[in-house]
């Protein structure tokens, strides 16, 4: 089969951190005997004029053509237009802008299937797409796309309520968020639960000296150390997290925070701990590589991901995969991955008193600690692993074309 893949939120060529299950997603696929993937990872249109702004400057200087042995990538350019105003109009202004290519690609190719990813705006353009070329379209919702800007915009909810009822096969990674699109239409076929899944053996441990990792990464040797991994908004509660780490430092001298991702409460929650608690145990490091997230984990005693939304989270499941305990919200797919006390605690979004138990209960219990980490790390390697990931998703491609 030929397939058509067109996500925003695929990695570029100089950032490996956004949209990482996607890429392992499309990899997979195109290493498989069974499909053979072409990529459109469209990237807004940067004139020079604001190339003085490091993002804009690296998607200006982004190619236009990424060739790889199994893999070819397009980057065309499209018009994004003010996200908070008008980011359901990124649908219409991406297809606008793909289809030219698409029409010359499928001329070569003869696509099979077309794979948006995210409602908005990839979803939007693949219906689109779809019915211009004549071939069934898939797509797939990671979480926010579908229970999060539906309920607060109405032109938004339009669109994914098209995406959703005119896609031949929806796919939700959890079961949560499968109820949120059931809310916004009637889809052609029952939405597929397909979770995101995990490579166990890239996050893993495999007995490194946590001692020596510490030294490298700059974290005192008798420090506890709990460590939150993902966007600095305040949709992932992050200024929760430093109200409760204030409250715990308090009791625990010896306790750090740690907090990886670039986002646009960065700058503020920055002055909020340095003013707060001192910069000497809040540690915000920005954005580092993928692949210098597990050293970080297994630096680290607790996992804690207070989110107020989510689809199902990466983050945790690679945690979860590095058997390093987790504390999170009980909020979209992550009850599917923790089972409280078993796997994980969970605690309620917004209440910063059961975070605060929840997370001291971890961090002083070394016992509990290890108990809860390994049971993790086994339910993920029997349950969230990439080959059943794949087989699902080339399952959906068979029925669609069938």
């Amino acid at each position: 089969m030929n397939i058509l893949v067109i996500s925003h939120l695929y990695p570029d060529s100089q950032s490996s951190i956004r949209g990482t299950f996607i890429q392992r997603e499309v990899l997979r696929l195109a290493e498989s005997a069974e499909c053979r993937v072409t990529l459109i990872t469209p990237i807004p249109w940067a004139p020079c004029i604001l190339w003085w702004n490091p993002k804009w400057r690296r998607y200006g200087q982004e190619p236009a053509l990424v060739s790889l042995k199994t893999l070819t990538r397009y980057y065309p350019r499209y018009m994004l237009l003010p996200r908070q105003m008008l980011r359901a109009m990124t649908g219409p202004t991406l297809y606008l802008a793909i289809s030219r290519l698409v029409d010359e690609l499928h001329r070569l190719a003869d696509f099979d299937v077309v794979h948006g990813h995210t409602l908005i705006p990839d979803g939007y353009a693949a219906v689109r797409i779809g019915r211009r070329i004549g071939v069934p379209v898939v797509c797939t919702s990671h979480g926010s796309d579908g229970n999060v800007y539906p309920q607060s915009m109405f032109a938004y909810r339009k669109f994914a309520q098209e995406v959703v009822s005119q896609a031949d096969q929806v796919i939700a990674v959890s079961d949560a968020l499968r109820k949120d699109l059931y809310s916004l239409a009637l889809p052609k076929r029952l939405i597929r639960i397909i979770p995101n899944s995990v490579d166990a053996g890239d996050f893993a441990f495999c007995g490194q000296d946590k001692n020596a990792i510490r030294r490298v990464l700059g974290i005192p040797q008798n420090a506890s150390v709990l460590i939150f991994v993902g966007t600095i908004s305040r949709e992932k509660g992050v200024y929760g997290l430093v109200e409760a780490f204030e409250i715990l430092a308090e009791q625990q001298p010896r306790l750090h925070l740690v907090m990886l991702g670039n986002g646009p409460d960065l700058p503020r929650l920055q002055e909020m701990a340095a003013s707060r608690l001192g910069l000497s145990r809040v540690r915000l490091v920005g954005q580092v590589p993928h692949t210098d997230v597990p050293n970080w984990l297994a630096a680290s005693d607790v996992f804690v991901f207070p989110s107020y939304h989510e689809g199902m989270p990466n983050a945790v499941l690679e945690t979860m995969a590095c058997g390093l305990p987790v504390v999170a919200t009980s909020v979209g797919g992550i009850p599917e991955v923790i089972q409280n006390g078993m796997t994980g605690l969970l605690v309620a979004p917004k209440d910063v008193d059961a975070l605060v138990d929840a997370t001291r209960l971890l961090s002083r219990d070394s016992g509990l600690r290890k108990e809860l980490g390994e049971k993790a790390r086994q339910h993920m390697v029997e349950h969230f692993l990439w080959d059943q990931h794949v087989a699902d998703v080339l399952s959906v491609y068979k029925e669609v074309t069938g």
